[in-house]
């Protein structure tokens, strides 16, 4: 994965992310749940990026995705492989189904996209309520890694005759609440034309590895293993920019 996680709250991105971003996260998640026999659940902000991909691999997929476009978009990829996956649209800290799954999996830094850091941690507790018991919660975050203010980075991707130009920039950071506010801009460019163009203000809330794993640990998981990179050895992982995080009920 070459794209940083914070971009993945960019609409205009979706579809390079889908294509291009998404091998090596794909693998780690199937190889963690593909002897799964139960249901498992995908929680997604904008995109529910794996339901799609793993019901049509057989496994029992339901979702719940915050973005009304982004749960019609799921809805089309699956129907178009004979699939019709249960998918609920609510806010993931409060969200409610009938069923309790084997597995629940919050992919791609959606809990450290959330601006309230209670937020986030309701996800979580909310993922564990949801749980059979023995069940496994997967769920990845990323590091805050930018400490000057309006510091920038650019962002220049190109496939087929697609480019995409960005740029964020940290405008605000708060180092007691653990907070970072980013403008995020993208022009996307299609055969020399720029039909779309979007940008927003985003505000990240960023854990640290020991921290998060308390927290999991406190809420009631147990048996804690954590990533990095989408790698399955766990020997090393300071030099990581994904954290994902394994941890049973």
């Amino acid at each position: 994965m070459t794209l940083g996680l914070k971009w993945f709250v960019m609409d205009s991105l979706q579809s390079y992310i889908q294509e291009n971003e998404l091998v090596s996260a794909v693998d780690f998640y199937y190889e963690k749940l593909k002897e799964t026999k139960g249901k498992v659940l995908e929680l997604g902000q904008n995109q529910l990026h794996l339901l799609p991909l793993f019901i049509a691999r057989g496994l029992k997929m339901e979702g719940v995705i915050e973005s009304e476009t982004g749960k019609k978009d799921c809805y089309e990829k699956c129907t178009e492989g004979s699939q019709s996956p249960k998918l609920l649209q609510a806010m993931l800290p409060n969200f409610k189904t009938a069923s309790l799954y084997e597995a629940v999996i919050l992919p791609f830094g959606v809990v450290s996209s959330k601006s309230r850091r209670v937020d986030a941690i309701k996800i979580v507790k909310n993922s564990y309520d949801h749980l059979k018991e023995s069940g496994i919660f997967i769920v990845d975050l990323f590091l805050q890694s930018e400490f000057s203010v309006m510091q920038a980075e650019n962002l220049v991707l190109e496939k087929n005759d697609n480019l995409f130009v960005g740029e964020s920039k940290l405008v605000k950071l708060d180092l007691i609440e653990q907070k970072a506010t980013y403008t995020l801009s993208i022009e996307h460019w299609k055969e020399g034309q720029n039909p779309y163009k979007e940008s927003k203000v985003q505000t990240y809330t960023w854990f640290g590895i020991k921290e998060f794993k308390l927290i999991l640990e406190r809420i009631g998981f147990s048996s804690v293993t954590v990533y990095a990179d989408y790698s399955s050895s766990n020997n090393d992982i300071s030099e990581g920019k994904v954290f994902t995080f394994l941890a049973q009920k």
